[in-house]
C-alpha cells in the first residue's frame, strides 16, 4: 500500500491563505484496479511509525495542535506579573492623549 501526506494550499477568500494537511492512501487491488482514498494523517502507517519513534501518539496529534503552548521553549517570558500588569494599565498611550487635547 502506498500512502503520503499532501499539503493543500487555498489562496484567496476572507482568510487569505489556508493550509491543511491531508492523508492519501493508494489501495492496490491489482495493477489495473488501484483506488485512491483520503484519510486522516494519523491513520497512515508512515505517521504511526514516525510517532512511535518519537514516543508520541499519532491519533492524538490533531488534539495536541489545538492545545499546544506557543510560548513553550522561548528564551524569554511573555507573561506579566500582577504588578507589571497594573503598571502597564497606568501608562498613557500617545494617541489617546492627543485625542483628549
Amino acid at each position: 500500500m502506498h500512502e503520503g501526506i499532501v499539503e493543500v494550499v487555498i489562496r484567496g477568500g476572507r482568510k487569505g491563505v489556508e493550509r491543511t494537511l491531508e492523508g492519501w492512501r493508494v489501495k492496490d487491488a491489482g495493477e489495473a484496479n488501484q483506488s485512491v482514498e483520503a484519510c486522516l494523517c494519523g491513520d497512515l502507517e508512515v505517521v504511526k511509525v514516525a510517532a512511535a519513534r518519537a514516543g508520541v501518539s499519532a491519533t492524538k496529534s490533531s488534539e495536541a495542535t489545538t492545545e499546544t503552548d506557543v510560548t513553550h521553549g522561548l528564551s524569554f517570558n511573555l507573561g506579566l506579573t500582577s504588578s507589571q500588569a497594573e503598571a502597564k494599565s497606568k501608562v498613557a498611550l500617545p494617541y489617546t492623549m492627543a485625542a483628549q487635547q
